[in-house]
């Protein structure tokens, strides 16, 4: 219900932007633009199922499990002159294991006291009394609208804020958390007031807002990024409100270099706490930094990412490591193994995941994954599943 009516106020403002390309002001900059008046919409997404087996050994027990998953995924993005929207959303419906793990995760996040993402539509389930009933979960992803006249942009709504170079591990993204799995990586949706000015063909300016009830305890920020000798780069400064862990002041920046073997880059911000009273001291800071790389050759791709944050929040590894390698068997064939973790604690999640088109935007997948587990109990959980995606 909290989610509900938290995005009311964004659907009514993706509806009053999309009105926008009525007024005269938009027209004109339409014209200005040589951009088409006409209204364009696009609807894309992927439907994709997966069934799993499974062994659990957390907290020294030996649990055979099986579980499943079916998945919608969809975007509409629509364009009329200067003005665009997009709104996406996910719904998962989840059986079995795969639905004790989601009742286990939204637990966490209720003990950690932040937002939750998902809302999970099911009969309340107690984690130690399986099996668990099966459920569906939903999540808004995106919901905004721009405008565009000139070189100024505003986006307004629930939108990705891809700051940083890092792949998984960001510092300098202080505002859309990413989410690892053995498939892929994704980044949660932020709702921000998001304006940009291009400084040239090879730079821009951006300031960015996500306030919170108090405004003292939201997210403020301003980026200059461009490109120049050969560096891909940013500077950030920012305020990073936070009622449960203490306000702070965050500079900071990256850099990507792209060298005869590989592209090296890093991310890295300050962050100075900001008691309200207090004056600052910069000796009391706390360092996050990340270094990474990516490289390709032939048939093969390859990354990697070390972090180190002197403050983790819950939840957030104090030495995050993840890496990836891909292997193309054939033009519709691919292997991959990846894994991403907490190297202190040695734990975290991985997999090998086999992938092979059948049809053109139809995917078969096996996958191998396994979870080495510290918060729910120490153990390990290994699974091992088939499944298929549609794309549309």
């Amino acid at each position: 219900m909290n989610k509900a009516r938290a995005a009311r106020p964004f659907a009514l403002l993706f509806l009053a932007f999309a009105a926008a390309q009525r007024t005269p002001l938009s027209r004109l900059a339409a014209e200005e633009s040589g951009e088409h008046a006409g209204t364009l919409a696009i609807l894309s997404g992927s439907v994709s199922t997966l069934g799993f087996a499974a062994l659990d050994t957390t907290n020294e027990s030996h649990e055979w499990t099986s579980g499943g998953r079916g998945t919608l995924e969809a975007t509409l993005r629509a364009a009329s002159g200067v003005v665009r929207a997009e709104a996406s959303f996910e719904l998962t419906a989840l059986s079995g294991a795969a639905a004790r793990d989601a009742w286990s995760a939204l637990t966490l996040v209720a003990q950690a006291e932040a937002p939750a993402d998902d809302i999970l539509f099911g009969p309340v389930f107690d984690t130690e009394s399986p099996p668990p009933p099966p459920l569906v979960a939903a999540r808004l992803r995106t919901l905004h609208a721009s405008l565009r006249l000139g070189a100024f942009k505003a986006t307004l709504g629930r939108q990705v804020l891809n700051f940083g170079k890092g792949a998984l591990y960001s510092p300098v993204d202080l505002f859309s958390a990413a989410e690892y799995s053995p498939f892929s990586i994704i980044r949660r949706g932020t709702d921000a007031l998001r304006l940009s000015a291009s400084l040239g063909p090879l730079a821009l300016a951006e300031a960015v807002a996500a306030p919170a009830a108090d405004l003292r305890d939201g997210r403020y920020a301003i980026c200059i990024s461009g490109f120049a000798l050969g560096v891909d780069g940013s500077l950030i400064g920012a305020w990073k409100g936070d009622a449960r862990n203490g306000d702070s002041l965050v500079a900071g920046g990256d850099a990507k270099v792209d060298l005869p073997f590989a592209a090296i880059y890093i991310d890295t911000t300050y962050s100075i706490p900001c008691a309200e009273g207090e004056t600052f001291d910069l000796e009391a800071g706390d360092l996050c930094a990340t270094i990474g790389f990516d490289a390709s050759r032939g048939v093969f791709v390859m990354q990697g990412e070390y972090c180190y944050n002197a403050a983790p929040s819950p939840g957030t590894p104090r030495h995050g490591v993840y890496a990836k390698i891909a292997y193309g068997l054939s033009p519709y064939a691919t292997i991959a193994l990846s894994a991403a973790g907490d190297a202190e604690l040695f734990s975290g999640r991985g997999g090998l995941i086999a992938s092979y088109e059948i049809e053109q935007g139809t995917t078969v997948t096996a996958s191998l994954t396994a979870d080495r587990k510290t918060a729910l109990g120490e153990g390990l959980a290994i699974s091992l599943g088939i499944g298929c995606t549609v794309n549309f």
